[in-house]
């Protein structure tokens, strides 16, 4: 139940920063029923998106892609929360605890269970 939550509230973070959509929608002559209520600046190559409670998290693909950046809705502004040991964070939660981030390449995929620091604390390989 935690983890849909949590993937719902993600999606519903990206109608905040995907402000595109809306657009592309409306030169289509589609209705989304969406209102882009704020937006925020990201590091480059941004990559999953996560929520505490207090700020925004995100992870990098491609390099530094072992950096997850700490994004404070309030100033706008966006600092390095920890460097963790995967490669990449293509997709990224926060369970109230801990962070999980989903690496897709290596086949198979991998979900990596993060401490706060972002020392993998457990990995779950996708076979």
């Amino acid at each position: 139940m935690m983890v849909r939550v949590l993937i719902q509230f993600s999606l519903a973070l990206g109608a905040i920063v995907l402000s595109s959509t809306d657009v592309y929608a409306s030169e289509r002559g589609w209705t989304t029923g969406w209102t882009i209520v704020d937006s925020y600046t990201l590091p480059e190559d941004a990559s999953g998106l996560a929520w505490d409670g207090a700020d925004l998290y995100c992870g990098i693909y491609g390099v530094n892609g072992r950096n997850i950046y700490r994004i404070n809705p309030d100033t706008d502004a966006y600092s390095l929360a920890f460097i963790a040991q995967q490669e990449d964070a293509f997709g990224l939660i926060y369970d109230g605890d801990d962070f999980w981030v989903s690496r897709y390449y290596e086949d198979p995929g991998h979900l990596y269970k993060l401490t706060n620091t972002g020392t993998i604390f457990n990995d779950v390989n996708g076979n």
